[in-house]
């Protein structure tokens, strides 16, 4: 394959096939290059400015607001109710990820509701640009969300295996 220039024409030779173009073929081919390039430069501004994509994001009770108001920086907190004021803060991409995949994972439970907010042993938030995106509370066996009200989810030992080092520091 041999792509030459001759006279304002453009000439494509594949195996014995010969294609001439003119200003019409350049034209395509210079409009592909500025989609894709436009295309290429979207993708890398988004990957920079947001956690998520837009179509890898789902949205769901532990991520229930729109992929957009995920903007980096994005920040964790775990407030440690058991020892009153340590709070661990976690700006590492890849454990807030981890995090947010364990949460997701757990399988709602039913559990005794004469728990209260006041028996809680932690809690974790999820912020970015000043914005409060989640509120969890932990228990000695479950979790729920804040601004929920509703179920309560399963404190699976992926979940503890995550929350370990930062309670106990």
């Amino acid at each position: 394959m041999s792509l030459k220039l001759c006279h304002n024409h453009l000439r494509l030779n594949i195996g014995n096939r010969m294609i001439k173009g003119g200003i019409a073929m350049k034209k395509g081919i210079l409009t592909v290059f500025c989609l894709i390039l436009a295309g290429v430069s979207g993708y890398i501004y988004m990957d920079h400015v947001y956690f998520y994509q837009p179509f890898a994001f789902e949205q769901d009770a532990v991520t229930h607001q729109e992929w957009n108001d995920y903007k980096e920086p994005i920040k964790m907190k775990y407030h440690n109710f058991e020892q009153s004021g340590e709070d661990q803060v976690i700006e590492q991409e890849e454990k807030i990820r981890q995090l947010l995949r364990a949460l997701k994972q757990a399988e709602s439970v039913n559990v005794n509701a004469s728990q209260t907010r006041q028996q809680a042993t932690g809690g974790l938030t999820l912020s970015s640009d000043g914005d409060l995106l989640l509120e969890v509370l932990f228990f000695s066996n479950h979790w729920e969300l804040m601004d929920h009200q509703s179920e309560h989810y399963d404190l699976t030992p992926r979940l503890k295996e995550h929350l370990s080092p930062l309670s106990s520091s």
